[in-house]
């Protein structure tokens, strides 16, 4: 009688690298602390010196994970913005990997998801820096796991089984990585 079990354990790897090919990463980031102003506008907003010391703790613990997007969308706010320049080389980014886009300023889950859609299908890491309540809606509507608010400068890895950004689902999601600077 003919050996299957060798057949068997090769159909099983090839399988495995064909799923392989169609994962895709999506990195959550909340902008870094911002100061209170009450006289400058919302969007005017800057970073504090904490804000701008989270985003090294937070970079180098981002390092460790390996995760470096072909993309980042980043919100048009001057917080968002300053976060994405201050872990910019944490990521390996250059300039033309970023999009700034005003939809993302103070975006519901939705729009967010909206725009993470749109992304082309060649890019299979992309990373999205943007305003709560809606970073944290999202990192609910994604993920296998929920959480009460995602902190300043707070970052969420989840992985997508897809070809398309287009096929994301909700709660369909595997969360690889979530750290904030007061946390782990």
């Amino acid at each position: 009688m003919p050996d299957y079990s060798i057949k068997l354990h090769l159909i099983v790897l090839n399988l495995s690298y064909l799923n392989s090919e169609h994962l895709k990463q999506l990195l959550l980031i909340r902008h870094a602390k911002t100061e209170q102003v009450p006289l400058i506008k919302d969007i005017d907003r800057k970073l504090t010196d904490r804000g701008h010391s989270d985003c090294e703790l937070m970079g180098n613990r981002l390092l460790k994970q390996g995760f470096q997007p072909s993309k980042i969308l980043v919100s048009s706010a001057q917080r968002t913005m300053q976060t994405a320049k201050n872990l910019k080389e944490f990521l390996h980014c250059k300039e033309n990997q970023l999009e700034v886009l005003s939809k993302l300023y103070l975006a519901s889950a939705e729009e967010m998801l909206d725009e993470i859609k749109k992304t082309e299908d060649k890019v299979d890491s992309l990373a999205i820096i943007a305003h709560n309540p809606g970073m944290t809606d999202l990192f609910n509507m994604l993920g296998n796991v929920t959480l009460d608010n995602l902190p300043t400068c707070g970052m969420a890895l989840f992985e997508f089984d897809i070809d398309s950004w287009k096929r994301i689902k909700n709660h369909e999601n595997t969360l690889l990585w979530y750290s904030w600077p007061k946390g782990n």
